[in-house]
């Protein structure tokens, strides 16, 4: 599968920015040294996400590119990723998914991943270039 250059931008920066929340996750409960425990979190979370995504339509340039249609679908595409990414944690844990833990995690990337997806949406959406090619 060839990824387009818009597809290649957005998995870039979510990628970026899970691994910017679980870095900030672990350093608000002080343990940022743990490195291999932050991956415990970062995989499973990254490979919902990239799972799930796709189901809405969040590599399809005409979702992506708008900012109506993508900040709902984003929303409610880590609905589905927080439920699956901290059950495929627990699993690797050999543990419980913890209600709070799974409410806590996926409300913050709703938030942060709406705030990406849509600033992604209305930057290129805006841009003379994206416009003149989608005229």
């Amino acid at each position: 599968m060839i990824l387009t250059r818009t597809q290649k931008e957005l998995v870039a920066g979510d990628v970026v920015l899970l691994a910017i929340l679980t870095l900030v996750g672990f350093a608000f409960h002080k343990e940022v040294s743990a490195v291999s425990r932050m991956a415990t979190t970062f995989v499973p979370l990254l490979a919902a996400w990239l799972v799930t995504a796709p189901w809405f339509g969040l590599f399809d340039e005409t979702v992506v590119l708008s900012p109506g249609r993508v900040w709902w679908r984003t929303a409610w595409a880590w609905v589905l990723t927080g439920a699956l990414g901290t059950l495929l944690r627990a699993i690797w844990l050999n543990s419980v998914v913890l209600p709070i833990f799974a409410l806590v995690l996926t409300g913050l990337h709703i938030l942060f991943f709406v705030l990406w997806r849509t600033g992604y949406a209305w930057a290129r959406s805006r841009s003379p270039r994206w416009r003149a090619h989608h005229a």
